[in-house]
Parts: structure tokens; C-alpha cells; sequence
């Protein structure tokens, strides 16, 4: 009977980790602070950081929609990553992180429009988590 409860035990304790790791997003993510964003849309360009040719439209965040973003396949992985944000409209302010691995690189505010890159070794507090 130990022996069932103990795999069972072990059953729920790795589901639980897989869900958490989901949520966090696996690679790059941008997670937006939806409680400090005013902008109820954000248009996303996404890139390596200084390469323009790699710069390119990447999607549209809308506030109704999840805050963490995770960015394309073959972005996923790499060592520093652009990305630049526009609001609509512009006048509103937006606050987002970018995340690896579910640990926060860089906080960025912006009015309007901006950009920012990140590396994988950064460290800061995204302080909307």
C-alpha cells in the first residue's frame, strides 16, 4: 500500500512541476504587467539584437488575451533576443519582462513606441509576477 501511495504521490508532485514550468513558458517569453499596462493593444516586432535584416513583425498582444507571450520556435533558444513594442494607441504607457526559463532578464516600460534586447545571463525583477 506504501508503495501506491508513494508513486501516486510522485505522480501528482510531476504533474504539478510540468504545469508550473508551462505557465512560466519554456525559453524566451515577454510577459506583460497587465495591471501597469494602459495600452489594450501592443504590436510586437521580435529579432536578434543587432541584426536589423532578423527584425520583423511578430504579432499583436491584446490586454483580454494571456500575459506571457512565448516568441517563435526558432527564437526560443537564442543567447540575447530584441524585441521592439509599439501601443495602440500610442499614447499609452506598457510594461513588460522578458523571461527565460521562467527567471525575469529585464523590465521594460515604454510610452508609445521602444525597443530593448535581453540576454539569457541578465537578472532583474519583473515586479508584476
Amino acid at each position: 500500500m506504501k508503495l501506491k501511495t508513494t508513486i501516486a504521490l510522485a505522480v501528482v508532485l510531476l504533474s504539478s512541476v510540468t504545469f508550473i514550468r508551462a505557465e512560466q513558458g519554456e525559453g524566451w517569453v515577454v510577459r506583460f504587467c497587465k495591471k501597469n499596462t494602459e495600452s489594450p493593444t501592443v504590436k510586437l516586432k521580435i529579432g536578434v539584437p543587432g541584426d536589423k535584416k532578423s527584425q520583423s513583425y511578430w504579432t499583436t498582444w491584446t490586454s483580454n488575451q494571456d500575459p506571457v507571450v512565448p516568441v517563435p520556435d526558432k527564437y526560443k533558444d537564442i543567447k540575447a533576443i530584441w524585441v521592439g513594442a509599439e501601443s495602440d494607441p500610442t499614447n499609452k504607457t506598457v510594461h513588460f519582462c522578458f523571461q527565460y526559463n521562467g527567471k525575469t532578464t529585464k523590465k521594460k516600460v515604454l510610452n508609445g513606441v521602444g525597443e530593448d534586447e535581453s540576454q539569457q545571463s541578465d537578472s532583474a525583477n519583473c515586479e508584476c509576477e
